[in-house]
């Protein structure tokens, strides 16, 4: 009567999921061919992520019918996070949203490719729609002294727009072979965020520099209305470094809020200036005190940003949490069987969506060396 019982359970859970034709012997519940037993208690809670994980190995054909239904978002008893990870595009012939302790290690392989992100003001969003935030820039008015019972003037503050949207980027195709996928031995997953998170993070960390704010994302450096010109074309002074200083209004320097952000290449350059009494502009860390600094302001290296050179941008200076980067935390990936079957292969892609802008111009501004 018991296993009776058992058997009219499963056969209308197997209903419900659509999949009537997978069901197995009550007493053991067998994996697809060639998947590797795994023992669920009775109140083991299947989870996105185990079920991701399976479907990154083995494909969508051989997910049991509950790891189907979790990776459709259809089991009830899914926690909020895993709820908020499944996003527009979920497909599952063959894409999947991932799971957020995946997208969240891609995200955290990006930063290591985009200096800018570590000082900037990060927006997590969890869906893509256009997000407008109101700007503006205040520190040129100010107020008045009035005689007694005399009027006030009135000055309206000045306010812009900034919409930050979605620009999709992608991790170019990442090709595993089969034997990989099949040792339960290797942490696939921390690989393929590593190698999608660097490719992305490269990708997204020039334009968070240099962006146009055409049709992709604004760069910090590009999208600077504030500039000081350098002196030369291919080298930099230290009156070009100080007159950038006082290029941002003191308001936003003081308690050293602000930082100077270029790319290795110029940190190079900077370390060889002195200045009028031979003083290095740069000053090396003292371990366990104090940072490396440049003319006594912290610094932020990102290889997105211009090297010295004509017509470039390549320094910018100000309080870098001025500039905001928006993070559409749904990572899609698709999984690519048959493209690659000949090699024995699978090939993995990823999307993220992201986009920048400069919300307050009053806080940064950008060294641009002249044309010739």
């Amino acid at each position: 009567t018991t296993d009776i019982g058992e058997m009219d359970g499963r056969i209308e859970r197997a209903k419900s999921l659509g999949e009537f034709d997978e069901i197995q012997a009550p007493s053991k519940k067998l994996p697809p061919e060639g998947r590797q037993s795994r023992e669920l208690e009775e109140d083991d809670e299947l989870t996105y992520e185990q079920a991701h994980r399976a479907w990154m190995r083995h494909g969508a054909a051989d997910l049991t019918p509950e790891e189907r239904a979790v990776m459709r978002g259809g089991k009830a008893e899914m926690s909020p996070e895993e709820i908020r990870a499944l996003g527009v595009g979920t497909d599952s012939a063959g894409g999947y949203t991932v799971p957020e302790g995946f997208g969240g290690r891609i995200i955290e392989t990006m930063k290591q490719f985009g200096g800018v992100i570590n000082s900037c003001n990060v927006l997590n969003t969890g869906t893509g729609n256009d997000l407008p935030f109101p700007t503006n820039n205040d520190t040129t008015n100010v107020g008045e002294l009035l005689a007694e019972n005399a009027a006030a003037a009135s000055q309206d503050p000045s306010f812009g727009v900034a919409t930050l949207k979605a620009y999709k980027f992608s991790s170019k195709i990442v090709r595993v072979s089969l034997e990989l996928l099949q040792d339960n031995e290797v942490d696939l997953e921390g690989y393929l965020a590593n190698i999608m998170g660097k490719r992305i993070g490269r990708a997204a960390s020039a334009y968070y520099c240099t962006g146009t704010n055409s049709s992709q994302p604004q760069g910090i450096a590009a999208g600077a209305s504030n500039t000081q010109a350098a002196a030369g074309v291919a080298a930099i002074t230290f009156a070009d470094m100080l007159n950038l200083e006082h290029d941002v209004d003191p308001a936003y320097r003081v308690g050293g809020a602000c930082k100077y952000l270029f790319n290795d290449g110029t940190l190079k350059a900077l370390k060889a200036i002195v200045d009028s009494d031979g003083r290095p502009l740069w000053l090396p860390s003292v371990a366990d005190a104090a940072p490396a600094t440049i003319n006594g302001w912290g610094f932020q290296i990102d290889q997105g940003m211009d090297a010295i050179g004509a017509s470039n941008r390549s320094v910018v200076f100000g309080d870098l949490d001025s500039f905001t980067i928006r993070m559409v935390m749904a990572v899609n990936m698709l999984r690519l069987v048959e493209r690659y079957a000949e090699y024995g292969q699978v090939g993995f892609l990823a999307f993220a969506r992201t986009d920048s802008k400069i919300m307050d111009q009053g806080g940064i501004a950008a060294l641009l060396h002249p044309a010739s």
